[in-house]
């Protein structure tokens, strides 16, 4: 039962698309060997491909090496691509949202002007948890020695947040020997602390055991929280979006009906990259024997989500 306690944890809001046409491409050169003065263009269209030159001057000649690139939303990952220099790579970006192919890069590379392009095809239709974005690029060469440190932002200026007032809360019971009849309250105002109440039935006595909730946007992990049974709990959601506190549970639990609350504060505007979550939570014994297994899921009205 305890678990029901987790459904706060997928504090999400809106729609699960950003309706972008062109995002608009911003970067820094954090140091290396190589020295980046232009990236271009200085925005990417969405639905079309696209072709991104990278150019510097490199004060050493490049043999061979290896890059890496990180992409974030917030801090939350969402795609790693890494290589050696020179082959083409191609790299599959999250969520259905697209890829880039980097060309082949010709060794050796002479100290002095180089450029480097790729291409980029984005879906027409960006989903929302990469309407901001951070990437961290490096290259090192065969030695070690940093020769280029990029870091690209992509950002639609129009979709930063999304100003939802309620979240409306759907669960589903995925099995266990606690069966669960009601989560309340059926939404979940932002802004302020909330109570959520879960009841249901036991068929068996509780002596002790633990608990463990994910919460996902699509397919992207975006928190994780366990415990033991019974201490109360306070877990933090990420990019500045609230906390949950569970309250402690009396153990042992007997056979029949049981409930748990719990409080939920929420940030009065929610970060776009929350915009649809599932929170997976689940509740053993501990023997192992599978207790409560539940799925949340907490979403805007499509009519409280406005561009």
């Amino acid at each position: 039962m305890k678990s029901v306690a987790l459904a706060a944890i997928a504090a999400v809001a809106g729609a699960t698309e950003a309706p972008q046409t062109n995002l608009a491409l911003t970067w820094k050169d954090c140091g290396g060997a190589a020295k980046i003065n232009s990236v271009t263009p200085s925005s990417i269209p969405l639905g079309a491909s696209t072709t991104i030159t990278g150019s510097g001057t490199s004060s050493i000649a490049v043999s061979g090496g290896n890059f890496a690139a990180t992409v974030k939303a917030g801090w939350i990952p969402l795609a790693s691509c890494s290589g050696p220099l020179g082959p083409a790579k191609t790299c599959t970006l999250p969520l259905g949202a697209g890829s880039l192919t980097l060309d082949p890069v010709p060794l050796p590379i002479a100290a002095g002007p180089a450029a480097i392009s790729l291409k980029v095809a984005l879906a027409a239709s960006l989903p929302a948890q990469l309407a901001s974005t951070t990437t961290h690029a490096t290259a090192t060469s065969s030695s070690g020695q940093g020769l280029v440190c990029l870091d690209i932002y992509l950002k639609n200026a129009e979709v930063v947040q999304a100003p939802q007032g309620n979240l409306a809360l759907t669960w589903k019971d995925c099995g266990g020997a606690a069966k669960i009849s009601s989560v309340t309250p059926s939404t979940i105002p932002l802004g302020k602390a909330t109570t959520i109440t879960g009841s249901g039935t036991t068929s068996v006595a509780v002596s002790g055991g633990n608990f463990a909730a994910t919460v996902k946007a699509g397919w992207i992990p975006l928190a994780s929280c366990s415990g033991p049974l019974g201490p109360a709990k306070t877990c933090t959601l990420p990019l500045g979006a609230g906390s949950l506190t569970l309250d402690p549970v009396p153990l042992p639990i007997k056979v029949g009906p049981s409930s748990i609350s719990l409080g939920v504060s929420l940030a009065a505007s929610l970060p776009a990259q929350l915009a649809s979550t599932t929170t997976h939570a689940t509740a053993t014994s501990s023997s192992g024997q599978g207790l409560v297994c539940l799925d949340i899921y907490l979403k805007a009205a499509a009519e409280e989500w406005q561009i």
